[in-house]
């Protein structure tokens, strides 16, 4: 198998790359569903589909999408906003057309391969008004393909109603294409809409959550985009411009007045990105949306002459397999708030996922630093060798020390002690204790203490990138590949410009080789008699892997949750806790403790409030703690988020500090000597100690934000805090909250 990988690449390699947009022909493409010019269009005869006790499904009319009617209440929800008043009138009395966005189930982007360059269309200019739709019904809803007779693409949409709302489905091996090559869909992008100046807001989940109000901007608007799960680390990138918080969690929310409507991607979320358009007055509504992935791609640099390039996106020749499924759940009164969203998530994890009982919160969590390599010389030769900052032992005698102190640590995390420490050119750390920090009794010795403690242990594996081969992982043979065919690299960038620092690269592991890493790293952990393993790198990062032409199961970062879900579920049956960092929704909800959970947003212009929503979902469920306080930009608002979303406080450690870490590209060196810190631990750890045993494992009820601009948090157990980040102080109903502070009371429930 590895001999006939290694041929495969090797040919690869050689062959040279398209000269133009899009792909290569590949003869081993699997052959596509050809576009049927002769399909009858249906007529609509009957516009009910189906309904159940809660809901009526239509079909509308107008656009082929759909209209689903809560029966309780009446409200009306869809595909398309439905002004109240129906038709207008302008003053000649001449009916008054809509922005045909509005009136759009289907946005699509595909490549002209004959004129080498993309083209959107959108389904009722391109498709509905030109009668080509046809419809299939079934029992509980009904499937309509949407002819782009122009481009020759047709996509099938299936709606189906359900007790809690109802589910859109695109299934890529229905899509039927000629020549060019269908690339994106974005599906119903005015399901999750709001009219401009309304009472009303946009829930997206960049980082923490943010709320984004309806309003008015400008005759385009403003729009905004990022991946769900955070980029596909197996583009080429060439520099990197400014910090960002990736998007977490697979959902979208708005709220209009007394209605509101809570998306789920539950279906394909590694393959979309989540798509909001904002303020246009020439639409009249913002609306946030799913965008599907079909063909993943990648940049490539194409030499027109020498020194002149020309940058241009690569595409896979296959589409995706996966279908996506998203589920809309419509909310109205009291619960239409991003308050009952948090909870239709929680609700839709405890059905798929499972519940979780006895979850230890945290209140303190430590992560140690094993060590670096640094730059050295001997006799004018230079060499790299590793700067021990903490050895297991010294970790183990940090812990004592606090705990002597009274400090209860929740969970400790043992980080970059493999071989070369954080830097480690092995996939994880060579699976081995690096010499200079310890050994396998020492790490027993650590486990066994941190258990008479009362402290969850970890050791954390990187099984995503290498550079150097070794424990039957070849960095060349065993790496992903782009979709230009080359290897897939993970870069630094330099923290002045943000420039990628070509010098020093990762490989990205090959994603059919990604479960054999994990079992190793299971192995190691089992060995040295751990009971909990870390996979801090693979819980917050997705990305593609085109190895393989025939199977398209790794493009466009497709079967990420699955694959990683699976090696959770490993580790689980080795009788290991697992314990993520800054994860993706399919990690964190199947771990024992998130460190690092988003405390904030992207802070992008376009948004208005940070929210804690993704700690609204996943507390209660697991042990969550936010963001070192010794590495955050302001330590004090830090402390304020952590208190106002619930999670835990958190520091990163160091026993031994030199000023040669400066040049080290990891950023957790930057005050993270333990002597300089344990004061200030101690301190705020007597500051919130009491406030985190009072919670204990209760999920967040509610959340608001006041008109004075105070945060207010109820936990499900009766706790209020309310938490002012503002430099004046304000009036609550528990009393004065001093600025820059929180108070704690109960609630009435």
């Amino acid at each position: 198998m590895k001999l006939q990988k290694a041929l495969a690449l090797m040919l690869a390699v050689s062959v040279i790359l398209a000269t133009f947009v899009g792909c290569s022909k590949d003869e081993n493409t699997v052959k596509k569903n050809s576009f049927d010019k002769e399909a009858v269009s249906s007529i609509i005869d009957d516009k009910f589909i189906a309904e159940n006790d809660n809901f009526k499904l239509e079909i509308n009319d107008v656009t082929m999408g759909v209209i689903l009617t809560d029966k309780a209440t009446g409200m009306v929800y869809g595909t398309n906003p439905i002004e109240e008043g129906g038709i207008k009138y302008d003053e000649l009395g001449m009916p008054i057309k809509r922005h045909p966005q509005l009136e759009s189930v289907l946005f699509i982007k595909y490549l002209d391969v004959a004129k080498n360059n993309t083209v959107d269309m959108i389904s009722y200019t391109a498709a509905v008004t030109n009668g080509r739709t046809v419809f299939e019904k079934f029992e509980n809803g009904i499937k309509v393909n949407y002819y782009f007779d122009d481009a020759e693409i047709m996509v099938p949409v299936t709606y189906t109603l359900n007790d809690k709302g109802v589910s859109l489905t695109i299934d890529p091996n229905e899509i039927q294409e000629n020549e060019n090559m269908l690339i994106s869909a974005s599906l119903a992008p005015m399901f999750c809409s709001v009219k401009n100046d309304v009472d009303g807001y946009l829930l997206y989940p960049s980082g923490s959550g943010t709320l984004v109000y309806a309003k008015e901007i400008s005759a385009p608007g403003e729009t905004y985009s990022a991946d769900v799960f955070g980029p596909d680390h197996a583009k080429e990138v060439w520099d990197k411009t400014s910090t960002h918080k990736e998007i977490r969690l697979p959902v979208v929310g708005a709220k209009c007045g007394e209605q509101a409507v809570f998306g789920i991607i539950e279906q394909g979320a590694e393959s979309t990105q989540l798509d909001m358009k904002v303020g246009a007055t020439s639409i009249g509504y913002s609306s946030v949306y799913v965008t599907y992935q079909l063909r993943g791609f990648t940049a490539h640099d194409k030499e027109l002459y020498s020194g002149r390039f020309q940058r241009l996106n690569v595409y896979a020749d296959k589409m995706i397999k996966t279908p996506l499924t998203v589920s809309y759940y419509p909310l109205t009164g009291e619960k239409s708030n991003y308050s009952e969203m948090a909870q239709v998530y929680r609700d839709y994890l405890d059905r798929t996922v499972g519940k979780t009982e006895n979850v230890q919160p945290s209140i303190l969590d430590i992560t140690m630093v094993g060590g670096a390599m640094i730059d050295k010389s001997f006799l004018g030769i230079p060499y790299r060798t590793l700067y021990k900052t903490t050895t297991i032992s010294e970790a183990e005698a940090i812990i004592k020390d606090l705990n002597g102190k009274g400090i209860k640590i929740s969970n400790l995390n043992l980080s970059g002690f493999g071989q070369n420490g954080i830097d480690s050119n092995k996939l994880g750390g060579g699976f081995e204790i690096d010499s200079k920090l310890g050994k396998a009794s020492d790490l027993t010795a650590l486990s066994n203490a941190c258990g008479d403690m009362g402290i969850n242990f970890f050791y954390d594996f990187d099984i995503v990138g290498f550079n150097k081969s070794g424990n039957g992982y070849n960095s060349y043979f065993d790496a992903a590949i782009r979709a230009n065919k080359k290897v897939a690299k993970l870069y630094e960038f330099d923290i002045a410009v943000w420039g990628r620092d070509t010098g020093d690269s990762y490989s990205l592991l090959a994603r059919d080789r990604m479960n054999d890493a994990a079992n190793d790293a299971i192995k190691a952990a089992t060995k040295w008699k751990s009971n909990g393993i870390a996979f801090s790198t693979l819980s917050s990062m997705a990305y593609s892997d085109y190895s393989d032409k025939q199977n398209t199961d790794y493009y466009a970062r497709g079967n990420m949750a699955k694959q990683v879900s699976e090696i959770y579920a490993n580790a689980k049956k080795s009788k290991l806790n697992v314990l993520s960092s800054n994860a993706n929704a399919y990690a964190a909800s199947v771990s024992n403790v998130v460190l690092n959970v988003p405390t904030s947003s992207s802070k992008a212009h376009v948004f208005d409030e940070d929210i804690p929503f993704y700690a609204m979902v996943m507390r209660g469920r697991t042990a969550i703690s936010s963001d070192s306080m010794n590495l955050a930009i302001d330590g004090k608002s830090q402390l304020l988020h952590s208190i106002e979303s619930g999670a835990g406080i958190a520091y990163t450690l160091t026993n031994s500090y030199s000023t040669e870490l400066l040049n080290s590209a990891s950023t957790v060196f930057y005050n993270s000597l333990y002597k300089d810190l344990k004061k200030e631990i101690e301190d705020n750890y007597n500051k919130v100690s009491a406030f985190y045993e009072k919670i204990g494992n209760s999920e967040i009820k509610t959340h608001n934000i006041l008109e004075n601009g105070l945060r207010e948090t109820v936990f499900a157990n009766g706790v209020k805090v309310y938490v002012n980040y503002l430099d004046a102080d304000l009036e609550s109903e528990l009393g004065l909250v001093k600025a820059n502070s929180f108070l704690i009371g109960e609630a009435k429930i």
